[in-house]
């Protein structure tokens, strides 16, 4: 598993920005700014098809998770477009998240050499990460995390 280290590490953090740009694509068809849509898609997929077979000639199959990264970045088109046609705020959206998972990864990271002994201290970790990332978010956001949990029952 340790060759698909650097893989995964890419992987999830290249996750953060589809997590962003997934919604704002939707909310862009939602009020009918459906050529920007395909545009973009056209310029990932170009991308993805331009990049991937680059990168894989010089590093790999490591590559392939290098090329997803760096294409995240562009995720930074639907916030901009989003945002020339109603009032938006990402940061207010995504800030509690993000702390919450820096310390939870951080506290992961510090704690390998112990998640690392056996099968049943990894389990043991992921628990606790999972429970350290819980206690921070309704920690910094109870209200709003309450607030979106009563929006979805209403559904």
């Amino acid at each position: 598993w340790q060759p698909a280290a650097m893989t995964f590490v890419l992987f999830t953090l290249a996750i953060g920005w589809s997590a962003i740009s997934t919604p704002l694509t939707n909310t862009l068809n939602a009020i009918g700014q459906i050529n920007k849509t395909l545009k973009l898609m056209v310029m990932w997929t170009l991308l993805d098809w331009g990049l991937t077979p680059i990168l894989v000639h010089f590093w790999g199959f490591n590559g392939v998770a290098l090329a997803t990264f760096l294409i995240s970045f562009t995720s930074i088109l639907p916030i901009y477009y989003v945002r020339k046609t109603i009032e938006l705020n990402v940061w207010e959206s995504v800030w509690r998240q993000l702390f919450a998972a820096i310390i939870m990864g951080t506290v992961g990271g510090l704690l390998i050499p112990v998640w690392s002994r056996n099968l049943l201290f990894m389990f043991v970790g992921m628990i606790l990460s999972g429970l350290i990332y819980l206690l921070f978010l309704f920690g910094i956001g109870r209200e709003k995390v309450l607030a979106e949990v009563r929006s979805l029952k209403k559904k």
